[in-house]
């Protein structure tokens, strides 16, 4: 499956909102969240700007047992107030089907080698049909995402074509066979 950037949002002014609109339909989104905060900050997704209790998520922080939010405002992605995190979120984002996603954080805790970082899994859904077009990090705690907190959204289609040219060579590992391209055709060598 091959990725493609769909959009970058990079803050250079302290805010509570980082966007990205609007988002290609694809189906398969990476959603990469690295965010820094002056004071305490809560990120969370939202899809479509929807603020509806239409969110549901689970989550394991550092290895501990499983708690839940249901019916929330927002896809919330941190277990833990932290100054520096970084979230990798995987979302399927398909007609008529409730969005599904997958997330995985790590954060600072405190600075130094004396302390070790923060780890936090997420499993949730938005329960929306339509597909979404726009994707928001939101704070609505007291501290601000700082500048350079970034927002970046890779998608895939799951098919991609490709266009391959004469004299190309292709090494089949099951058979252990070489073949080249020539006119349209693959030959053996």
């Amino acid at each position: 499956m091959a990725w493609g950037k769909l959009g970058s949002t990079t803050l250079g002014a302290t805010a509570d909102i980082i966007s990205i609109d609007p988002v290609s339909d694809v189906t398969n989104h990476t959603i990469l969240v690295h965010m820094t905060s002056s004071g305490a900050a809560d990120p969370s997704i939202r899809f479509n700007n929807d603020s509806g209790n239409n969110y549901a998520r689970r989550v394991s922080s550092n290895g501990g047992s499983d708690t839940t939010n249901v019916s929330d405002s927002r896809y919330q992605m941190a277990a833990h107030t932290s100054r520096d995190s970084f979230t990798v979120h995987y979302a399927f984002n398909l007609t008529a089907e409730e969005k599904l996603c997958i997330s995985f954080q790590l954060d600072q805790q405190a600075t130094g080698a004396g302390t070790a970082p923060n780890r936090s899994q997420f499993a949730g859904k938005f329960v929306q049909n339509a597909q979404f077009t726009q994707i928001t990090n939101v704070n609505d705690q007291g501290g601000d995402f700082a500048i350079s907190s970034n927002l970046t959204i890779l998608g895939s289609d799951g098919v991609e074509s490709v266009t391959v040219q004469d004299g190309a060579i292709f090494y089949e590992t099951d058979t252990n066979k070489s073949y080249v391209l020539y006119n349209g055709s693959w030959t053996e060598l």
